[in-house]
This record gives C-alpha cells, sequence and structure tokens, in this order.
C-alpha cells in the first residue's frame, strides 16, 4: 500500500490531527527498522540530497510511478531487484554495460517490451533463462552482447528466431 504523501503543515502553525497521526506512524516505522536499516535509510538520504535537482525530480517520479502500480507488477519488480542483486558484481556491471551500450530508442524499446509482459510472461521468460543449461545461457548472453555492440536491434523477449536457441 502507498504511503500518503508528506501533509503540508504549513509554517509552523499547530498540527491538524491527521497531520500528528502521520508524523507519529512514520516515527514508529522508523523506530521499528533495525539499526543496520537505519544506517542504509540514513545513507541513501544523503545521496539522494546530494542528487543534482534533475535526477532527484525524475527518482521522485520514478517511484511515483511505481507506487501507481498494481501490487502484482510491484512485486514482480521487487522479486526481479532482488534476483538482480543476487548476481555477482561482474555480471551486474556487465548487464548494466551492455544496457547503457544500446541506443536510447531501443533501451526505450526493451523497456517498453519488459514493461508490458503479463506476470505469466514474465514467469516463462524467467524460467527458460533459469532452465538454460551454463553453456547455453553463456552463448546466449554473448549473443546478446554482440548484438547490442553491433548496435542491432534485439528480438522481443518472448519471440525464437531460427538461428536462436534460447529466448
Amino acid at each position: 500500500m502507498p504511503r500518503e504523501p508528506l501533509p503540508n503543515v504549513g509554517d509552523g502553525d499547530r498540527l491538524t490531527d491527521t497531520e500528528r497521526q502521520w508524523l507519529q506512524d512514520g516515527l514508529a516505522r522508523w523506530r521499528s527498522l533495525p539499526p543496520d536499516r537505519q544506517a542504509r535509510v540514513l545513507e541513501h538520504l544523503n545521496r539522494f540530497r546530494q542528487m543534482p535537482s534533475e535526477e532527484r525530480a525524475r527518482l521522485i517520479d520514478r517511484l511515483q510511478n511505481f507506487e501507481g502500480l498494481p501490487p502484482e507488477q510491484r512485486a514482480a519488480l521487487r522479486e526481479g531487484f532482488r534476483r538482480f542483486q543476487q548476481l555477482p558484481p561482474e555480471e551486474r556491471a556487465a548487464w548494466r554495460e551492455r544496457f547503457r551500450d544500446l541506443p536510447p530508442e531501443e533501451r526505450a524499446a526493451w523497456r517498453e517490451r519488459l514493461r508490458n509482459l503479463s506476470p505469466e510472461e514474465r514467469a516463462a521468460w524467467r524460467e527458460r533463462l533459469r532452465n538454460l543449461p551454463p553453456e547455453e545461457r553463456a552463448a546466449w548472453r554473448e549473443r546478446f552482447r554482440d548484438r547490442s555492440s553491433k548496435r542491432q536491434a534485439l528480438p522481443a523477449p518472448m519471440e525464437r528466431s531460427d538461428q536462436d536457441e534460447a529466448p
């Protein structure tokens, strides 16, 4: 459930009951966090404060878009992020680099394709990749890398061409 936005407390006037309750709930959530989680939150807050204003605005917009998604989509995105975080650091860096190397229109097309997958399609895609033997998975990644470096269009996630044995 999305959290309510911070109420406008004006210029120091007394808090309304709603504002007071909002602050009390937030403080209770904060106090319930373990110290290591509080430290991470503060670290993220400090990084956020140091971002250029346009980057902060973009991040806020993304977070608001995320909160507007249906719960099952948010859960799928969280799970994808969790799995990505579990990859070895060098593999995460390689994926980021390959994605960054795509032309902006291809990056946008991939984002749109992935955004429009149903939960069932997303699960099928994930399962196909997960079930590949390591050598086939490596070959698929190499084809992805080759296509990215040549700036060729990539197939839609659930399509297979005759030359592709993997998704």
